[in-house]
């Protein structure tokens, strides 16, 4: 009976040998699908967010303020991009600015 619990405690470990290399090759090897957002989509830096809305009343802006480090901001780029390539239109315009290059403009617009 010994022999047996030995043997199972064998196959124990080499199941979990073989799950965990399973589990390393599928993190490395799969990739989430990467969502492009629209081909109209503008990236404003510096001040070219104000002269963009003076230019161009009769667009609604949807723009969003990031930074690549933020996590929340990384985990927003997928949705953003699926609104940006539904909802874009001749009035309805996506655009995006990085905080850090574009020092003072977003505390304009809150």
């Amino acid at each position: 009976s010994s022999g047996i619990n030995a043997e199972y405690g064998k196959m124990d470990v080499q199941l979990s040998v073989w799950y965990l290399l399973t589990c390393i090759v599928l993190l490395v090897t799969v990739r989430p699908p990467a969502l492009e957002e629209s081909a109209e989509m503008k990236y404003f830096v510096d001040a070219s967010l104000p002269e963009q809305l003076k230019f161009d009343k009769n667009t609604i802006w949807v723009v969003e303020f990031y930074t690549t480090f933020s996590p929340h901001c990384n985990a927003v780029k997928p949705i953003f991009g699926a609104l940006s390539r539904e909802f874009t239109c001749e009035y309805m315009k996506f655009g995006k600015c990085d905080v850090l290059k574009s020092q003072g403009i977003p505390e304009l617009y809150g």
